[in-house]
């Protein structure tokens, strides 16, 4: 009876112990164990608007094999009918999302991590193989505290969990403004391009950005009607006309743009934060969102 309590309270110490460390390992997300949160899974409010038609659209049949889309959820519509017109289109199994970091919480170059993230609901997660090669390739470590509250990702996890419920993704971040380095960025773009390119057929190359900041509407006007220039002529140095958050990130769409034959861009919508919200402000955001596409 006494062997028989000593053993009962010896198993009672072990799974007392494991649930203290699983706890204890749950309280840092670095450990991989809680899922980064999002809008949605924050209960967090959004703004809902009527917006107008799209302004252009890729053609009927077009390979739509990446875009640009704002992280901004005071443009909620716009990102909901943009991703409901991929999914007209397409049904991607993995989205590599290159995004701005907005926090300085990076410990690398490029951030990397294999966390999944929430809607509230279910998980999206990482795929599981390509950012331990795009880390070798970059030759950067995991870095899992950079995507806390980072919303040029979370944001769309909602989007991509409502309309595409199966897909993983493959999250970047790094530094999207000025000064740039143009090194820097080739080496990102022939990293990605390397793993893209070899699951094109069941990818989609997300561009998370927003365009002109904190300009009055006639500054706005000027800075948008520059960057439209990046998507009349994406390819070579047009990237250098893209006013925005993330360089980077149209860097890599222009030297792709170049190498994937027969592409093309379509401009749904060009719009920004004054036009939403429909009243007279003097610190404007601009948005561009798009597809591009191939024949």
């Amino acid at each position: 009876m006494d062997v028989g309590r000593g053993i009962m309270h010896s198993a009672e110490y072990l799974l007392v112990s494991i649930i203290i460390l699983f706890s204890l390992s749950c309280s840092e997300k670095g450990a991989g164990i809680l899922p980064y949160s999002s809008w949605k899974s924050r209960d967090s409010a959004v703004y809902r608007t009527e917006i107008p038609e799209p302004g252009e659209l890729p053609k009927e049949g077009a390979f739509l094999w990446g875009g640009t889309v704002s992280h901004h959820l005071l443009a909620f519509s716009y990102i909901d009918r943009w991703f409901l017109e991929l999914k007209s289109r397409r049904n991607p199994e993995i989205f590599f999302i290159l995004s701005p970091a907005h926090f300085n919480t990076q410990t690398q170059k490029v951030s990397l991590t294999t966390d999944p993230w929430t809607d509230g609901e279910r998980l999206v997660r990482v795929n599981r193989k390509i950012p331990g090669r795009l880390m070798k390739l970059l030759g950067v470590e995991e870095d899992p505290e950079a995507f806390n509250e980072e919303h040029g990702v979370s944001v769309f996890i909602p989007f991509i969990r409502q309309y595409f419920p199966e897909a993983e993704i493959v999250p970047l971040i790094y530094s999207g403004e000025p000064p740039l380095d143009v090194r820097f960025m080739d080496k990102l773009y022939k990293a990605l391009s390397d793993e893209y390119l070899k699951v094109f057929n069941k990818s989609f190359l997300l561009v998370s950005s927003d365009f002109s900041h904190h300009g009055d509407a006639a500054v706005t006007a000027e800075r948008d009607r520059k960057s439209g220039q990046f998507f009349d002529n994406p390819d070579g140095a047009g990237w250098l006309f893209a006013g925005c958050d993330n360089r980077p990130g149209m860097y890599v769409l222009s030297q792709l743009f170049s190498l994937i034959k027969n592409s093309s861009v379509s401009v749904l919508w060009n719009t920004n934060s004054a036009e939403i919200l429909d009243e007279h402000i003097d610190d404007i955001t601009s948005y561009f969102f798009s597809f591009f596409w191939s024949e």
